[in-house]
This record gives structure tokens, sequence and C-alpha cells, in this order.
């Protein structure tokens, strides 16, 4: 039995090509025009410019509607933490009238910030604080 020599002729190894471990990943590292996962300057500018717009229509519509929102946690806090006997119904209309008398939204929104944090303090109201509440 005679062994045959080869002569193997070294290649350069700069590209992944050549190995057989990065044969399945062929391409897909690769950023061709045109090929899912690229994107253009223009593609990333029109993404971004939708997602900012969206984000300033999201905030506006908190800074318009903040005022009923924390009207509404108040007003839930209040029916939650109110005295045995009181209704629910009643919670809103005495909410309501009081912040009638405010003179405009800064000071309905001042109003109810002092309530609510005046409710984080307590579990539940009694007949006397929910008099002096209101």
């Amino acid at each position: 039995m005679t062994i045959q020599r080869k002569e193997v002729i070294a290649k350069p190894l700069g590209a992944r090509a050549e190995c057989p471990h990065f044969s399945r990943f062929r391409g897909s590292d690769a950023r061709v025009p045109g090929k899912a996962g690229s994107f253009s300057i223009t593609s990333r500018a029109l993404i971004l410019s939708a997602l900012s717009a969206i984000a300033l229509i999201i905030y506006c519509v908190a800074g318009y509607y903040s005022s009923d929102l924390i009207q509404h946690v108040v007003e839930q806090s209040l029916i939650q933490k109110a005295p045995p006997g009181v209704d629910p119904p009643v919670v809103r209309q005495r909410l309501e009238a009081l912040l009638q008398t405010e003179p405009d939204e800064k000071a309905r929104v001042q109003r109810l910030l002092k309530i609510s944090e005046y409710l984080e303090k307590i579990q539940s109201l009694t007949l006397e604080e929910w008099e002096s509440l209101f």
C-alpha cells in the first residue's frame, strides 16, 4: 500500500465564505439594498417622523384629558373610602358641586390634587372627615 501525497495550496482565510462553519450564515449578515432588513435613510426618517407624530398626539391628548383623569381617580377613591351609607351618586354630586365653586380649571385641578393627597394618608373616611372635605 502506497500513500499518495497531495500538494496543498494555502488560501487566505479572510473571507467568511471560505469557512464551512459560516456557510449557513452566508448572505444573512450582508446588507443588500432592496432585501428585507435593510432600510434607507429616507425610510428611517419616515419611520422616525411617524413615531414622533404619534408621540406628539398622545402627549396632546393626555394633556387635554388630564384634569378629567385626575377627577375620575379622585372620585373613585372617594367612593371607595366613603363612610358606610354614602352612595356613589351622592359622592359624584358633592364632588361636582365642590368643583363648580372653583373659578378655573387650574384651581379645580389643584383642589383635586389636595383631596387626592389627603386620601392617600387614610384607609377610610369617617363622617366628620367626609363632611370636612366638602
